[in-house]
Order: C-alpha cells, then sequence, then structure tokens
C-alpha cells in the first residue's frame, strides 16, 4: 500500500475525535523536516511520521528525534510488516499505530513530551510568528534581520510555554481554514481527493 491510504486511513480515525487542526505534509524545524500529518488537539500538537511498506526505516530515528524536540506527542504509523523493527529501534515515548483492515490499531500509546527544545519550536516557527513573540517580550529587531537571528533570539528569553502556544497558534492560522473547508465539504465517506483540502497549498500565509 502507498503512503496516500495510511494518510487516509489516518485522517478518518483523528476526524472523529473533533480536532481543531489536522493537516499533512507541514514544515518544521525551518524547512528541514515535513511531518507527515499533524493533528491539534486542545492546547495539544501530535506530530505523526508514516512508514509504510515502501517505504525503509534506515533514517527513522533521527527523525523520530527531531519530532520529539517540537510536537507534545509523536506517533509512527507504519505497516505491519514494520512494526517490531519500530519497537525496538524507537523510544517508547513514540506512539505507534498499524494500519489493519483500512483502520488504525493502537500497539503503542505515545507519551507527552515535558522537555520540548525552546531553540527547534523556535526555528519551526514562520518570521511573523516570531516577531509577535518577539515584541510581547519586548525583544528589539529589525526587518532585516535574519531567520536565524530572530529565532536564536527567541530561544534565549522566551519560555517554553510562550513558544509551545505561539507554535500551535501557527498551525491553526496557517491550517484551520483548510481543515474546515475539508470538514464541511467531506460527506460520511472521505476521498482520496478530499485530502488536497488538508495539504500544504491550502496553507495560509
Amino acid at each position: 500500500m502507498n503512503e496516500e491510504v495510511y494518510k487516509l486511513a489516518l485522517v478518518k480515525h483523528y476526524s472523529q475525535i473533533n480536532p481543531l487542526c489536522i493537516t499533512l505534509e507541514m514544515p518544521f524545524l525551518a524547512g528541514q523536516r515535513r511531518a507527515d500529518a499533524v493533528v491539534v488537539e486542545d492546547q495539544l500538537v501530535h506530530g505523526i511520521e508514516i512508514k509504510s511498506d515502501r517505504d525503509k526505516l534506515d533514517n527513522l530515528l533521527s527523525q523520530a528525534s527531531d519530532y520529539l524536540r517540537v510536537f507534545d506527542f509523536v506517533w509512527l504509523l507504519v505497516s505491519k510488516n514494520h512494526l517490531k523493527n519500530a519497537r525496538r529501534s524507537l523510544p517508547n515515548s513514540v506512539g505507534l499505530l498499524v494500519l489493519e483492515e483500512g483502520a488504525l490499531k493502537i500497539k503503542r500509546k505515545a507519551k507527552q513530551i515535558k522537555r520540548l527544545d525552546k531553540r527547534a519550536i523556535s526555528l519551526s516557527l514562520d518570521r511573523s510568528t516570531l516577531s509577535a513573540l518577539l515584541g510581547e517580550i519586548e525583544i528589539s529587531h529589525h526587518r532585516s534581520n535574519g531567520f536565524d537571528l530572530l529565532a536564536k533570539r527567541l530561544s534565549d528569553k522566551a519560555n517554553i510555554s510562550m513558544l509551545r502556544i505561539g507554535f500551535r497558534s501557527q498551525i491553526l492560522r496557517k491550517y484551520e481554514e483548510g481543515y474546515i473547508t475539508f470538514m464541511r465539504e467531506t460527506g460520511q465517506t472521505i476521498h482520496y481527493e478530499d485530502l488536497l483540502n488538508l495539504g500544504p497549498h491550502r496553507m495560509i500565509r
């Protein structure tokens, strides 16, 4: 099965819990990484990586390590064939989901990450969010300042709570409208083409 089959099952599963937002292929860490799916549920952000039968697990640990720096909960959705190796190679904080007969099954629950990385979250913010948060804590900055400098200033001065709230708010600002459109336009059955409303091209900048 290809990745789209997994994405469809994932969206069906999470849309039933009435999250604030679901989005697909969301960049983070200054675009160095891309989360296959992100779910905002109440005050928490879930990052989900997908590994289908067509994918290799060579870089899985490094990918998961970056997710664990940024997201409150981290999940891996895998094929049955990958489950054993994934369970063995990933820390227990990463939840494991398997696609069985078209539905997701939880094989291991994710644990909330209590110690997120301020620098990593700052690098996952866009310039407008960085500027807004720097303004809130009265840190001077100039329009000509580079992105990396703004991210460093923010991570040095802001507390983790502010960064988490800013990251969550940014996701909702960019992707919530696409999710609302998705929920309004889909019927009882979700089709592959419906997922287009959740992709990066629906992002509001």
